[in-house]
């Protein structure tokens, strides 16, 4: 079968190229498949799949359009999927990124093959897709003038009663407070060296781990319909954030958390708000590059870490914070 993507195709053919059908494919997570001539099925590429493809893509090792070998029709290659509007990447691709756990977490992690997306909700912070006060201040004013509003996009307004008004702007509120539920969160820190303070932050025992892997892998190893970005921050009481997009609202959090320098990969998964989260199944030895463990672990740790690991197939260096190294006087 032709390999086929919801990745878009060049804007551009030669003359009589022909397009690889990008309509309805779902790729699949682990299975590859062949890269077909749609001109006379002949196998140009085979045992590849849509993650290999933007591999080959982006490092220059195939071209945009493919020439079968056996008929001389051209094919049009996937491209790169465009980044997400409300989904900001980091000026620097190659950047290292941090998630730090507790030991049940990562055995979690191994034994699913997997990462954990949580509900936003659940992440500690009150703010987690709520509005800022100028957007709320903003829709307020629309709709206590809305009877000077004759035109759309406000002109819907214009035809409510009072208790209408009241009514739309609490179940708006509702609305915005339910759907924080819907978001399913990876959170990363983004630095190119361990943090110390990320260390004390989010882990409590000294049996603690820490997953290090950069922004380029794990856009490669996440499925298209997980957007990965960079957290904006904001004051609350001063920015307007776009309300045309639900995700702008979870890509903002308060300047006081600046220090987490986050990375945050997001998916919209509303048919069950009440899970804790949902697992995006990866190949943890392609993704990561490091596992490391907390500066005050005992030496034990390391051995057992790393027994656990190569137990579920993992197969990336364990390593020691550097850390907890003593210094030289």
């Amino acid at each position: 079968m032709t390999i086929q993507t919801k990745l878009g195709v060049p804007t551009e053919l030669p003359p009589g190229a022909l397009l690889i059908d990008l309509q309805n494919y779902q790729p699949p997570q682990v299975a590859v498949e062949d890269l077909i001539c749609g001109s006379c099925d002949f196998t140009i590429i085979a045992g590849t799949n849509v993650i290999n493809l933007e591999e080959l893509y982006k490092n220059h090792l195939v071209d945009n359009y493919v020439k079968c070998p056996k008929c001389e029709a051209v094919n049009g290659m996937p491209h790169i999927p465009q980044a997400h509007p409300s989904f900001q990447e980091p000026s620097d691709k190659s950047i290292k990124i941090w998630r730090y756990m507790d030991l049940g977490k990562f055995l979690s992690l191994l034994q699913r093959r997997a990462l954990f997306l949580s509900k936003a909700s659940s992440l500690g912070d009150p703010y987690e897709g709520s509005t800022p006060k100028p957007n709320r201040t903003m829709v307020e004013f629309i709709i206590n003038n809305r009877n000077r509003f004759t035109t759309e996009p406000f002109k819907f307004y214009s035809s409510m009663t009072d208790q209408q008004a009241t009514s739309y702007l609490e179940s708006m509120a509702q609305s915005r407070r339910n759907s924080v539920d819907w978001f399913k969160v990876s959170c990363w820190h983004m630095n190119e060296f361990e943090s110390a303070a990320m260390w004390k932050l989010y882990t409590l025992a000294h049996e603690s781990i820490c997953i290090q892997t950069t922004y380029e892998k794990l856009r490669l190893h996440m499925p298209t319909n997980v957007h990965i970005g960079t957290i904006s921050y904001i004051d609350y009481n001063a920015d307007v954030v776009n309300e045309g997009n639900a995700f702008n609202f979870i890509m903002i959090k308060r300047r006081s958390f600046d220090h987490e320098r986050e990375l945050r990969a997001v998916c919209m998964h509303a048919e069950d708000p009440i899970a804790d989260g949902i697992w995006v199944e990866s190949n943890l030895s392609l993704l990561l590059d490091n596992v490391y463990l907390s500066p005050t672990a005992p030496l034990w740790f390391l051995d057992s870490v790393d027994d656990l690991s190569r137990h579920y197939g993992l197969t990336v260096p364990v390593r020691q914070s550097m850390l907890g190294v003593s210094p030289i006087y």
